[in-house]
């Protein structure tokens, strides 16, 4: 179990240098109750989000306030991956008001909002350390206003329906009158592109722009109207980012960006929020600070303060953790208390995800940009306290294998040090505290035993290693003494000032370890040593009397091309990516807590094929169990570990657990919302038992002895609406479960030996099966069971699968053979194209479900293909929300997106359908082969 530590942090304020405690463990007991409605805003100078007030507890998203709710009036700051709360008198509790940073005179601002009976007209200053009420009146009581700061006219705006207002640390001043849309929430933020405002009407819909205090519309089509949304500008990106907010209780997890004249759906699966706080940090990123996840009906739950940031394509949470991938580089940031992962290549090389650097700070990873040329293997990371920057060293990019050379990074971005490194090739490298600099091992025209030291401007040569083995050492900065230590084949030297020094060794060296990875673990004052032994892998360490102890190695599946570092925060060993000795990707990150490995916060199901996966809409989570590890030449390796899938992070359950197997059928059961597992193959050979899980355990229902049980190796179970009853296609025949038993099974007129894929249609309210191998779907339209009938065309894909897709109202088939196919079964009992795009690496093997509350095909694991193929374990969802060319979101591709379309033609993204950065004849080509589409 993970020890509680105590962090002290110096926090930058106003007034001098405040002490504060950071629980590393305990992270909740350290932040903001769960609230909606606050408002919160980001001091750049020291990087500090602030946040105030909001309303606690039951919440109704339709309005009013119930019983257990209750106004707040609390001020928290957030640094350095730690709350604080600050007991300074400040404004009254309320709700809805709005918070901005004066970038000029370095504060941030509070205007309006309300309480129980009234609005307030208030407006306050908080300096980085206390509240000051600054003006008691002001351009009037005002709930749900906006705050911007005008870099243009260095001042703070406020913008209502009632007009707008700037603020010059004194005194309100009138900009411009009353604005042309009606009273209700505004969302405001300033354009750089145009040096103006764009604000959002969320209560029409509407979009406008105050420029030379004149107020335009500019577009009737974006985001449709809601409540409780965030909006802020991307500095990072030069563009406007909406998201959330609910529309009578349900809520919106859709994000949109402005880009100069149009609105743009980036995503339709973000964190369901309303009444959030939106802000952008230091970086220029926008983040989502906590609010309530709107439900259907009047609650409003899950009010936790969680913070999501926005990368342009995804929300990443704090649980988000980098994609696996081998031969990464890995360092602790001192100066900015993080955890720093670069480069490394995935299974299938992707540039805008290698091409990322990955940030850790606590157990939150974020993402910032990379070096911009591509992926980067064979480099290493080194923190240089001196200078404050991370140094990268060596390595190759992948797609010419052209040297890297040195880049540093500091204040977020990477520069390229001028003038050739005197290796090439891979390096080890090391800080050194004495000689103050970076100690540099790499290839120098074969000589391995070379060594340089880089102190930032020069290389120095330093006397040869007394080592020569390329691949069979590692250098490591040993904190406490100030030096850097040198592992070579079970020998250990130390670089003191004069020389390499032996370390006196008490007892027998490890075995010879291929390609280690070292680091220093501080906390207990040894070296944590991991390298491959033969085919398996051994962790050791060594420590200050000289013995050298093997150590157990649960948990832990790199055997090579992983790095290692010290992460001070946690008291942890980080591991980070890497392949096993069968050459498959490891874990992504795994931590040492001086016992074992163990897995680090965020982690996901391994990789497997043929798990069990079905969405549960009653709770809006998804289930995953077992699946194999994908060998088909010998016995493979059966899972039995039940994951949920909740706000897009999975989560372990513990407890009792059905049997391993993978080929597992199942289905959710609306009359008991619980899924039903069923079948499959295990160890010992085809099984027949029926499981239930009701969101929080296991239950079986029939056990698999039962001879009265479908055949369990290609099953599919289907919840019959029509019948109010769960159907199994079997090899044998269709089956219907009553009272806990299997009630058939009943003949049909095509036969299922190989399996098939089944779904409910409910808009014929009919169910609707293809069996493998028979080329045609089969639909049984009535009541009897012969009355079926097949469709009109052959089934779109020899394998496939079923699903029913409520905001399409048709039947889906998702072709498995690669490339992926969509179709849909139209009216006339036609199957039709969809255009979907390609994820380009799955074959076979995958699982796949129906997700309805976000209108998506959710797939996971299966088998890879091509030079990086393997077992995967990575989530992919497929949008079914609206068909390509629907520029205005109306569900309908007619003229008045080919009118959106020709107004940004030649011009720019506004009607860039094929995103390849440009509006032009291909774009245009897209729309017109959908015109007259309509998405349901």
């Amino acid at each position: 179990m993970r020890s509680i530590a105590l962090i002290v942090v110096l926090v930058l304020s106003t007034s001098g240098l405040v002490a504060q405690t950071c629980p590393v463990t305990w992270r909740q007991a350290a932040q903001p109750q769960p609230r909606f409605g606050h408002a919160a805003a980001t001091q750049t100078g020291t990087a500090t989000l602030v946040l105030f007030g909001g309303q606690a507890g039951g919440g109704q998203a339709g309005g009013g306030q119930a019983a257990d709710e209750h106004l707040l009036g609390d001020t928290w700051t957030y640094a350095h991956d730690c709350w604080t709360l600050h007991r300074t008198p400040g404004p009254d509790p309320r709700h809805g008001h709005a918070m901005a940073y004066d970038a000029a005179r370095d504060t941030v601002v509070l205007y309006g909002g309300r309480n129980e009976s009234d609005a307030f007209d208030d407006t306050w200053e908080w300096d980085g350390n206390h509240w000051s009420l600054v003006s008691l009146t002001g351009p009037g009581p005002l709930d749900d206003p906006a705050l911007v700061y005008r870099p243009d006219l260095e001042a703070v705006m406020l913008v209502s329906a009632a007009g707008a207002w700037t603020w010059d640390g004194a005194t309100w001043s009138p900009f411009a009158g009353s604005a042309p849309f009606g009273p209700g929430q505004i969302l405001a933020a300033f354009d750089a592109t145009s040096d103006s405002i764009i604000t959002f009407h969320a209560t029409s819909g509407t979009t406008w722009r105050l420029d030379q205090q004149t107020w335009q519309q500019i577009s009737a089509v974006g985001p449709a109207p809601r409540a409780g949304a965030g909006m802020a500008a991307d500095t990072e990106r030069s563009v406007i980012v909406l998201h959330g907010g609910n529309d009578n209780g349900t809520v919106f997890t859709d994000t949109w960006e402005w880009d100069r004249h149009l609105w743009r759906q980036r995503s339709a699966a973000g964190p369901a929020r309303s009444g959030a706080a939106m802000v952008v940090d230091a970086s220029g990123t926008c983040r989502l600070v906590g609010g309530g996840r709107v439900v259907q009906g009047p609650t409003v739950a899950d009010l936790t303060i969680r913070q999501h940031t926005w990368n342009g394509r995804t929300w990443m949470s704090p649980d988000t953790l980098p994609s696996r991938r081998a031969e990464p580089a890995i360092t602790w940031d001192s100066r900015n208390h993080q955890v720093v992962l670069y480069g490394g290549l995935a299974e299938y090389p992707d540039p805008d995800d290698s091409d990322t650097t990955w940030l850790r700070s606590g157990d939150a990873w974020g993402v910032a940009a990379g070096l911009g040329n591509g992926i980067v293997t064979g480099h290493t990371l080194v923190h240089d306290p001196l200078r404050d920057v991370v140094v990268l060293l060596g390595g190759l990019y992948y797609s010419d294998a052209t040297p890297v050379g040195t880049w540093e990074r500091h204040d977020g971005t990477w520069t390229q040090v001028s003038g050739a490194a005197p290796f090439s090739g891979e390096v080890a490298a090391a800080w050194h505290e004495g000689l103050g600099g970076v100690v540099v091992t790499g290839s120098d025209e074969g000589d391995c035993a070379a060594a340089w030291l880089w102190d930032g401007r020069f290389w120095s040569p330093l006397d040869p290693l007394p080592a020569s083995d390329c691949l069979e050492w590692d250098l490591v900065s040993d904190s406490t003494r100030g030096t850097v230590v040198l592992f070579s084949a079970g020998n250990v030297f130390e670089r003191t000032l004069l020389g390499w020094v032996p370390v006196p060794v008490s007892s027998p060296a490890p075995p010879f370890l291929y390609r280690p990875q070292v680091a220093f673990d501080a906390a207990r004052d040894v070296f944590v040593a991991v390298g491959r032994v033969g085919s398996t892998v051994e962790t050791w360490t060594l420590d200050r009397a000289g013995i050298w102890q093997q150590v157990d190695v649960g948990g832990l599946q790199a055997a090579t091309a992983f790095d290692l570092a010290y992460d001070p925060v946690a008291e942890r060993v980080v591991l980070a990516g890497g392949r096993t000795a069968q050459q498959r990707l490891s874990d992504v990150i795994v931590e040492w807590d001086g016992a074992s490995w163990i897995p680090a916060r965020g982690t996901t199901p391994s990789p497997r094929t043929l798990p069990a996966l079905q969405h549960d809409p009653s709770r809006n989570e998804t289930l995953l169990f077992g699946g194999d590890n994908g060998v088909r030449s010998a016995a493979p390796e059966y899972y039995d570990d039940t994951w949920v899938l909740r706000d897009d992070k999975w989560h372990a359950v513990a407890g009792p657990q059905p049997p391993a197997r993978s080929r597992a059928a199942t289905c959710f059961r609306p009359d008991t919302n619980t899924i039903l597992l069923f079948g499959g193959a295990g160890r010992s050979g085809i099984l027949s038992d029926l499981w239930e899980w009701d969101g929080g355990q296991w239950t079986e229902v029939i056990p698999d002895d039962q001879p009265t049980s479908p055949n369990g190796a290609y099953a599919q179970l289907v919840w019959d609406q029509r019948r109010a009853a769960v159907v199994c296609y079997a090899s044998d025949g269709a089956y219907v479960l009553q009272d806990g038993q299997w009630i058939g099974p009943v003949g049909l007129p095509f036969t299922m030996a190989f399996g098939s894929s089944a779904t409910f249609d409910a808009g014929r309210d009919a169910p609707v099966v293809i069996p493998t191998l028979a080329y045609r779907a089969w639909i049984q339209e009535g009541p009897d069971p012969n009355d079926w009938r097949q469709v009109n065309q052959v089934a779109p894909s020899l394998w496939g699968d079923l699903v029913y897709s409520v905001g399409r109202a048709r039947v889906l088939h998702l072709g498995r053979l690669s490339p992926l196919s969509l179709h849909s079964l139209d009216a006339q009992f036609d199957w039709q194209a969809v255009p979907i795009e390609q994820p380009g690496r799955y074959l076979e093997e995958y699982s796949v479900t129906y997700d309805a509350r976000g209108g998506r095909i959710l797939l996971f694991g299966g088998r890879g293909t091509g030079t990086f193929g393997g077992v995967r374990g990575d989530l992919l969802a497929l949008d079914l929300g609206v068909l390509i060319g629907d520029l205005d979101a109306d569900g309908h591709i007619s003229l008045s997106d080919l009118a959106i379309l020709l107004v940004a033609f030649g011009s720019g993204p506004g009607g860039d359908l094929n995103e390849d950065g440009a509006t032009d004849l291909t774009d245009l080509a897209l729309l017109l082969s959908n015109f007259g589409e309509r998405c349901p």
